[in-house]
């Protein structure tokens, strides 16, 4: 068998592996024990978040939070120029209990400005809103914005 054909075709199969991959949603965490965890690096799911703000936000920590009865968000604490942002992204469990978030889904976000820290308020197993803390320093009271979002992917 020549050589050259080889390396062509495994080239060809990783890519179709890497594409077939891209449309699927892949996990980012798991249920184990009745509780949730990353199964991907904090400094991946950190970088993952941030690529939804455009402001220069920062996402400091994250983690897989459970609200309600098996509602599972990837959620992250970051900041932007001072100011405190909050991302919350909904995950879905499938039959081998991995968290995934679907190409469509609906993001939420808390923009604080200037504030301590901001948290999502929640209505049964729903994120309903959000508020931030004053920060002490400050001169001008907190303002706290709750952004909803829906991505779609084609």
């Amino acid at each position: 068998m020549n050589r050259f054909l080889v390396l062509p075709a495994i080239v060809l199969l990783f890519c179709s592996m890497q594409k077939l991959s891209a449309q699927s949603p892949a996990p980012v965490g798991a249920v184990v024990g009745g509780i949730p965890r990353l199964t991907i690096s904090e400094s991946a799911a950190r970088a993952s978040l941030g690529e939804y703000f455009t402001d220069g936000t920062v996402i400091e920590t994250c983690s897989i939070v459970e609200i309600g009865s098996n509602t599972y968000y990837l959620m992250g604490d970051g900041s932007a120029s001072g100011n405190s942002r909050r991302i919350a992204v909904p995950l879905r469990e499938n039959q081998k209990h991995q968290l995934l978030i679907d190409a469509s889904t609906t993001l939420h976000k808390c923009l604080g400005a200037p504030s301590g820290a901001c948290s999502f308020t929640i209505s049964g197993a729903s994120i309903s809103g959000c508020s931030c803390q004053d920060n002490a320093t400050a001169e001008i009271s907190p303002t706290c914005n709750h952004e909803i979002s829906i991505t779609v992917s084609e």
